[in-house]
């Protein structure tokens, strides 16, 4: 049964909808605390790789094409090309390049990548993933990227997501819903709201979100 209803817990989710006779209708994100509902169907990912394997069988056919060389280009936009969805990273000018030349300006579908590396000039919002230097950092703060703003170097705009948090125990950047129990500190807590944890909301800090368990 088609998907109706999107409430995306750890990033922003992509989307399209599509009438039953398979026409494209629309595309959009869906933010984190957000939901988008639809009567039409709805495929959809949590994150720019996950929302191109899920349409990666889909012929968008004339849906959206993507400009003709030297025409500007929307960053965030979702466009068809060559019977394929991508996804424009930065707003610039069409040049002669396959988007799958050009990574740092399209989100092209790729078996298996997982999050995308983190590049200059892009638009991002908060709860998006983005890789460094084979570093996983989740964005805080809805910003566009840019040179001395990498997210090492930004913690206003970056958090680090552990790479082996220890299985029960609070971590920062994961997705808890109600009654999960972790430790934090040596004690016990149970989630008593759905929510993306972060730095500042350990559970000791934030009494409306845990209690002892």
């Amino acid at each position: 049964m088609p998907a109706t209803k999107i409430t995306p817990k750890n990033q922003p989710a992509r989307w399209i909808t599509r009438a039953p006779d398979g026409t494209i209708e629309h595309d959009g994100e869906t933010s984190v605390g957000s939901t988008t509902i639809s009567g039409r169907e709805l495929i959809h990912g949590e994150d720019e790789a996950a929302f191109l394997e899920a349409v990666s069988a889909i012929a968008p056919g004339g849906y959206n094409p993507l400009p003709a060389m030297g025409e500007p280009i929307e960053a965030g936009k979702i466009y068809s090309h060559n019977g394929e969805f991508v996804i424009a990273r930065q707003g610039h000018t069409r040049t002669e390049h396959a988007p799958a030349d050009v990574p740092a300006l399209f989100a092209t579908h790729r078996p298996g990548q997982g999050a995308l590396e983190w590049v200059e000039n892009e638009p991002v919002t908060s709860g998006t993933i983005r890789v460094r230097d084979g570093t996983e950092y989740r964005c805080i703060q809805t910003h566009q990227t840019q040179t001395g703003w990498e997210p090492e170097n930004a913690p206003a705009l970056w958090e680090l997501i552990p790479n082996d948090p220890v299985a029960g125990e609070w971590a920062s950047g994961a997705a808890y819903a109600v009654d999960d129990v972790v430790t934090y500190g040596g004690t016990d807590y149970r989630c008593l709201q759905s929510h993306t944890a972060q730095v500042g909301w350990e559970p000791p800090n934030v009494p409306a979100l845990w209690a002892g368990a």
